[in-house]
């Protein structure tokens, strides 16, 4: 019988000394467990003394009977050495993180803002760790070489090797990159896909700053008239922010002359195939025009809590720099360019309020974010992530004891270009670190 403990979000059961043939979990706790708002379900080998490869087999699909019918997390946590390597050897860990403690789960499940550093020798598991460290408020060192690892952990209180690995879950549906947006469907745009389509989150993008869609449409045969006329509308509202839509998958051979008419008229771009999107320069670094966009002034209800959404930035601010940070008073303004070169972080916040934050840093102290995230100083667009996730995590966190529950965005990361909304009236700070500048800029 294996005893469970709920605390929060996780709940964790213990496995019994001897890990055989006779190993199950009463049908109760499971009715319990799929119940519950956990969102991670752990198996606990702290009190396991012998384990056999059956009896590992049957703990492995015990937790994957409960994903599949509730869609939690899932994973083993508290093994030794030796269970680790055990554990690693089956070919069913598919669906399972491993965590070498409970804390490291605690650390990944829930706000606890504690300062890390990581071993991790595998890039892949380096920006899933390191993302879900920094979206739970943590503040994380990733090092990717053990000899420096050793050097460096006794600074730190709460430790990760590479015996913690994250499992990354579904592939996503929509992401980012080279500052394009990438909606990823199966096969054609079908009417379950339009109807479903978030067109507030497409707006949102928009305000954020994001200029180029694309639909990435996987073994589509064809383009049929309701998708074009899909294509066309949200074509029309790309058009007021100077932003272009594209579709890839599909080449104009397997178009009717009529449709292909039709989505030239809206600017729409046809590729063969996503790498043919990537490869085209002309579109990727197109030079989008910032003179005609709607304008998105601040409200009375925005600036009622701008400086508690001013005091979430500076703390995340505190503690990833972890120096002093002064700052000036709040004007109410546009947008103002930043004299010398900077990197703008743009992000939105939505829910029962919306508004659009601006984070920019001088260049020396986005430089900054590498070293003090990563040991190897090379992962900058990460870092910018890393720094909006703790952001956000606070600002979320803060709204939530007024009962306001908000989500950010995608960020929309802006280097060796300029944030695009001048025209906008919002909150405005100016702040410094280490005798270098940046703003934070809070608008609709």
């Amino acid at each position: 019988m294996t005893d469970f403990k709920f605390k929060d979000v996780i709940c964790v059961g213990f496995l019994p000394e001897i890990l055989d043939i006779k190993f199950s979990i009463n049908t109760d706790y499971i009715e319990l467990i799929l119940q519950s708002d956990v969102r991670c379900v752990l198996l606990s080998f702290k009190n396991v003394k012998e384990i056999s490869l059956v009896g590992l087999d049957l703990a492995i699909n015990a937790l994957e009977f409960i994903r599949q019918r509730s869609k939690k997390s899932i994973g083993f946590c508290d093994y030794d050495e030796e269970t680790f390597e055990f554990i690693i050897k089956t070919k069913k860990l598919i669906n399972l993180s491993l965590f070498e403690n409970i804390q490291i789960a605690w650390l990944l499940y829930s706000i606890n803002n504690q300062r890390v550093i990581a071993y991790v020798d595998d890039e892949q598991q380096c920006e899933l760790l390191f993302y879900k460290l920094t979206m739970y408020s943590n503040f994380v060192k990733i090092v990717k070489n053990k000899e420096r690892f050793d050097e460096l952990k006794q600074d730190y209180k709460l430790q990760i090797t590479s015996k913690t690995r994250i499992k990354s879950g579904q592939k996503p549906k929509l992401y980012e990159k080279d500052g394009a947006i990438v909606y990823c469907l199966d096969s054609i745009i079908h009417s379950e896909f339009v109807d479903s389509f978030d067109i507030d989150e497409f707006n949102r993008m928009l305000k954020v700053g994001f200029k180029i869609f694309t639909f990435s449409l996987g073994s589509a045969p064809t383009l049929g008239l309701y998708a074009a006329n899909f294509l066309s509308k949200i074509s029309k509202i790309a058009f007021e922010y100077n932003a272009v839509i594209s579709i890839c998958g599909i080449g104009t051979k397997h178009i009717s002359p009529d449709i292909i008419a039709m989505i030239k008229k809206s600017n729409i771009y046809l590729y063969d195939s996503i790498n043919a999107f990537f490869d085209d320069d002309s579109i990727i670094y197109a030079d989008v025009s910032n003179a005609d966009f709607p304008v998105a002034h601040v409200t009375k209800q925005i600036v009622t809590y701008v400086p508690e959404v001013i005091k979430c930035v500076i703390a995340s601010l505190d503690f990833v720099y972890d120096v002093p940070i002064l700052y000036d008073k709040t004007q109410i303004r546009s947008y103002e360019l930043p004299q010398n070169q900077s990197v703008a972080l743009s992000i939105m916040y939505f829910g029962s309020i919306n508004f659009r934050l601006v984070l920019t840093l001088q260049q020396p102290l986005a430089n900054k974010l590498s070293q003090l995230f990563f040991d190897d100083n090379n992962n900058s667009r990460l870092c910018f992530y890393g720094l909006l996730n703790i952001i956000s995590s606070k600002i979320t966190s803060f709204f939530e004891t007024k009962n306001i529950i908000l989500k950010p965005t995608m960020p929309r990361i802006y280097i060796n270009e300029d944030f695009y909304d001048t025209k906008s009236i919002g909150a405005f700070v100016k702040f410094e670190i280490s005798r270098y500048s940046g703003s934070l800029y809070i608008s609709a």
